[in-house]
């Protein structure tokens, strides 16, 4: 396995000088990101203890070092990347016992992953999909030991994703006050903070924060003034507001529009919009229907 390693390593390394030293151009070829195939580059120098690239401005070029081994591997990496792509247009060409393991968070399991599910279906019906839940932590480690493809995460105020991960922020919604639909604060424009702290309000745990600076702008003496509650995801605080019991803040992605019970009141001008986003590793090549995964995320309408 760790030949096999090596060899992907010297693939990519003899991609990059033949696409010019051109990252971007490089990394298409061979189905990576762009940070994906720079980290590979710098296992591979590490691996050898050389600098085989040099950076001039913002053009990469070959070092000495880097010249020699090019004309030392490049003709086993040729043969080696042409069968690699033989195999890689057959399986491309039908798409087919293509395999997909997709974790999200509590809100992403319950409200981005059922419609995304759906639209894949429509695209690749003979696609094996298992979905799990779970939260940033478990994702991040089911990712680095490959039991994932992606996960499905929203972007955490406090907590930055590892280096061998990388996230694109695909999903969009605003930070707002859930209430029941007859609150006296549902749908006012405009809403201060002192009218929200004049009535009974939780939040979630601090590790679930997603919305930035929310617990400076509301601290724990504006917080619930009879019910102390600490919950583990939107989803569960909300059946507390559902009850009249208390009101709360979250992004829009737990409420419908339809929903027949709360309403969701901006409160854009208090905080930035809420991201959640595909995370994938770096550490591996792209997934076969990776671009036709970015392309359904971009259009789905949530």
């Amino acid at each position: 396995m760790a030949q096999l390693q090596f060899l992907e390593l010297i693939i990519s390394f003899c991609a990059l000088v033949n696409n010019q030293c051109h990252v971007s151009k490089a990394a298409k070829h061979l189905g990576l990101s762009q940070p994906a195939l720079s980290m590979q580059i710098k296992r591979l120098e590490t691996k050898l203890n050389q600098k085989l690239f040099q950076r001039n401005s913002n053009q990469l070029f070959l070092t000495q070092e880097g010249e020699r081994f090019y004309i030392s591997v490049s003709g086993y990496a040729k043969t080696f990347a042409e069968f690699e792509s033989i195999v890689s247009k057959k399986v491309n060409r039908s798409k087919k016992n293509i395999s997909l393991k997709i974790l999200g968070n509590h809100s992403a399991y319950h409200y981005i992953l059922p419609k995304l599910s759906k639209k894949l279906f429509d695209r690749f019906p003979d696609l094996q999909l298992t979905i799990y839940f779970g939260e940033t932590p478990q994702a991040i480690s089911w990712l680095k030991d490959a039991s994932i493809d992606i996960a499905i995460l929203p972007r955490r105020t406090h907590l930055n994703f590892p280096e061998f991960c990388e996230y694109y922020p695909t999903f969009f919604y605003q930070p707002t006050l859930i209430t029941p639909k007859n609150h006296p604060l549902a749908n006012k424009k405009n809403l201060t903070v002192e009218e929200i702290s004049q009535y009974n309000l939780i939040l979630p745990s601090p590790e679930l924060i997603v919305i930035p600076n929310l617990y400076e702008i509301f601290p724990k003496k504006l917080q619930a003034k009879k019910l102390k509650i600490d919950f583990k995801n939107a989803e569960s605080g909300r059946k507390f507001v559902e009850e009249g019991i208390a009101i709360t803040i979250s992004s829009d992605i737990i409420i419908e529009k339809n929903d027949p019970y709360l309403t969701a009141t901006p409160l854009t001008h208090l905080f930035p919009k809420v991201d959640y986003g595909i995370v994938i590793s770096k550490l591996r090549p792209l997934h076969p229907i990776w671009e036709d995964l970015k392309e359904i995320c971009d259009t789905l309408l949530l």
